[in-house]
C-alpha cells in the first residue's frame, strides 16, 4: 500500500469540522450543490465551468494563510481539501502554483483526490500544456485507487460508481488499472507470479480478468467496425467511435 491508505481516510467529517468548521461547512455546501462526481461525469463534464468554485475574500484569505501551516501535514485529507478548494477557486496563477505544490507530492503518492486535481490541471492547462488524454489517464488511475480504498474487502462489484455507463474503451482502461493495483498490492508482476492468493483473492482476480477479456473483444470489434464505416459517418455520428 502507498502512504495514502485507508488509515488516512478514517478521519470523519465531524472530526474535520472540529478542526476548521468555517472551511468544511463551505466545502460541504459545495459538495451538496455540485455533488461528488463519478468517473464518467468527470469525463463528460471535464471542460464545464461547474468544476470551478467561487470563494469570497474572507475564505480566500483563510485558505492562503493556513495552507502552509505544518500542522496540516498530519491531516492528509484535510490538507488536500484546502489545496483542492484553492485550486478550483483560484484568484490568480499564484494560487494555482501554491495549490499544485501541495497536490503534486500527494498525487505522486497515489492519493486519489490529488490525482483528480492534477488531472483537472492538465484538462484546463493550468500549469502544463493542456492535455485531455493525460487528464483522463490520471482520473482513471484515481478511480481505480478509490476501488482499493473503498473496497478493502475485495468484494468488487462492476456496478461501482457509474462504471456501466462508461464507454467500453474507458471501462477497459479502468479495469486494467484496477488489475495493476490488485497485483501490485500482492507483490505480483509479469516476471514473478509466485505469490499465493487466497481463494477469495483468486476469485476476484478471475472476475477482473474475465471482464477485461470480454471488453477487449468488444473494443476490438468496435474499432474494426469504426474503420470500416469511417468513410460514411463523421466521428460525431459514428456509433462505433469509442471515447478514450
Amino acid at each position: 500500500m502507498t502512504e495514502f491508505d485507508n488509515e488516512d481516510y478514517a478521519i470523519s467529517i465531524d472530526e474535520m469540522m472540529e478542526q476548521d468548521p468555517k472551511l468544511l461547512a463551505y466545502w460541504a455546501n459545495v459538495e451538496a450543490e455540485h455533488k461528488a462526481y463519478t468517473l464518467d461525469e468527470y469525463v463528460r463534464l471535464s471542460m464545464d465551468d461547474c468544476f470551478n468554485v467561487e470563494i469570497d475574500s474572507s475564505l480566500h484569505k483563510h485558505l492562503v494563510e493556513l495552507l502552509d501551516d505544518p500542522w496540516f501535514h498530519q491531516w492528509p485529507l484535510l490538507h488536500w481539501t484546502y489545496a483542492s478548494n484553492l485550486l478550483r477557486g483560484a484568484w490568480c496563477q499564484q494560487d494555482v502554483e501554491r495549490a499544485i505544490n501541495i497536490l503534486l507530492p500527494m498525487a505522486k503518492k497515489e492519493m486519489p483526490g490529488a490525482l483528480y486535481d492534477i488531472g483537472y490541471c492538465y484538462m484546463r492547462g493550468l500549469k502544463w500544456e493542456k492535455s485531455y488524454q493525460k487528464g483522463i489517464d490520471l482520473w482513471i488511475q484515481a478511480s481505480a485507487l478509490e476501488y482499493r480504498v473503498a473496497k478493502s474487502s475485495l468484494n468488487f462489484e462492476y456496478e461501482y460508481g457509474d462504471y456501466k455507463t462508461l464507454p467500453e474503451k474507458l471501462r477497459l482502461r479502468f479495469l486494467r488499472e484496477v488489475l495493476r493495483i490488485f497485483l501490485q498490492d500482492r507483490g505480483i508482476n509479469e516476471e514473478s507470479n509466485s505469490c499465493t492468493l487466497s481463494e477469495r483473492e483468486q476469485k476476484e482476480l478471475n472476475r477482473i480478468n474475465k471482464e477485461i477479456a470480454k471488453l477487449e473483444k468488444t473494443v476490438a470489434e468496435s474499432e474494426r467496425m469504426y474503420k470500416a464505416t469511417s468513410l460514411f459517418w463523421s466521428d460525431d455520428e459514428n456509433p462505433y467511435n469509442l471515447c478514450g
